[in-house]
């Protein structure tokens, strides 16, 4: 990427994670995650709405190197608020609700609404994701995660490739939005 566009996209946020911290959302309009996972992988997201609808998501994991490795890692909301291991299947699909919408992981990838850009991961194992979306709201709405099933923060082992590039030997897309899931956690109200 251009790093004058990188540049850019950090004021960017920057802007944004102070205009939403400095409004004074109430409880209603921020959420949290506790995530864990294989082999001691641990962290935070936190979501934050602003009045306008902007989401602020702001997410930082830790692991041990050999299993959050150092790169890019497809991250999502998914459509379930339950994180059972192994592997976490319990969170269901990308959370995209609505008659149109479709939680299959590879059918419409990367337009599902809980869709997310990939977390950088140091080689410390340290991995970081601030974004801004509208395609959710922690509000009572029609995309918000707080439906009657919940809704989870989902870390997966590979990087999001963001397509659908399909597999003509196994007849479907594999592994485009991140493989294996390594680290979940559920969306809940945050009342700090």
């Amino acid at each position: 990427m251009n790093p004058s566009r990188v540049v850019v996209y950090v004021l960017l946020s920057v802007v944004l994670v102070v205009g939403l911290v400095t409004s004074g959302a109430d409880a209603s309009q921020r959420a949290k995650a506790d995530i864990s996972g294989a082999n001691g992988i641990k962290g935070t997201a936190r979501l934050i709405e602003d009045d306008n609808g902007n989401v602020l998501v702001s997410i930082q994991v830790t692991g041990n190197p050999s299993v959050l490795t150092p790169g890019l890692h497809g991250v999502h909301i998914h459509e379930v608020g339950l994180c059972e291991p192994p592997g976490f299947t319990t969170a269901g699909g990308h959370f995209d609700p609505g008659p149109f919408g479709n939680s299959h992981v590879v059918q419409n990838h990367p337009f599902h609404m809980g869709d997310l850009p990939n977390l950088e991961v140091s080689r410390e194992g340290v991995g970081r994701l601030t974004y801004v979306t509208t395609r959710v709201s922690l509000r009572p709405s029609d995309v918000t995660v707080f439906d009657a099933n919940g809704s989870a923060i989902i870390i997966h082992a590979l990087e999001d490739q963001r397509s659908c590039q399909p597999d003509p030997a196994k007849g479907h897309c594999t592994g485009v939005s991140g493989g294996g899931r390594i680290a979940c956690g559920v969306i809940v109200p945050d009342d700090d």
